[in-house]
């Protein structure tokens, strides 16, 4: 996995498998699939510039699991690009995160929302101002919600990085 930086964008998605991400990927002409311009979208899915999967949803999921954070609470696989594209320099990739993670962001209790979100704002990736407690608590929501809609639909979660 590449390095993350505070000018990466992620976003999170569903999607059946890989070969149904790759299709997405063509689909969106290989920008985020969840967001091509203000009115097309062709994947369900949430923005989430600069929470990258590893160090910041992670540490939302050791809240969640009430656990101590460290880099393999969330576990990830990169799925695209695939075959001789992976050999070349790039911007953008997916990766698929773990069921665990996926189906412990699906279980969060709505009350612990407010919570949740409060704590996570404390972290020191967040110490820069980039989302305020009330953007993150809505975050905390719509991830909790994307979670539950790919479990209840037997998809899998995905992360989109650009750099």
């Amino acid at each position: 996995m590449r390095g993350v930086s505070s000018s990466d964008v992620q976003d999170y998605f569903r999607a059946r498998d890989s070969f149904a991400v790759a299709k997405l990927m063509r689909k969106a002409r290989w920008a985020s699939p969840v967001l091509l311009d203000a009115s097309v979208s062709v994947a369900d899915g949430v923005e989430a510039k600069e929470v990258d999967p590893t160090v910041i949803l992670g540490q939302l999921v050791a809240m969640v699991r009430g656990v101590e954070f460290n880099v393999s609470v969330v576990k990830t696989d990169l799925v695209w690009p695939t075959g001789w594209r992976k050999l070349l320099p790039w911007e953008a990739w997916v990766e698929v995160i773990d069921a665990k993670t996926t189906n412990d962001l699906a279980a969060i209790d709505p009350r612990q929302i407010s919570s949740l979100g409060s704590r996570w704002s404390q972290i020191e990736e967040f110490s820069r101002g980039s989302w305020s407690v009330a953007d993150l608590q809505q975050l905390v929501l719509d991830l909790s919600r994307l979670a539950r809609r790919t479990v209840d639909a037997g998809d899998q979660l995905y992360v989109w990085t650009c750099l």
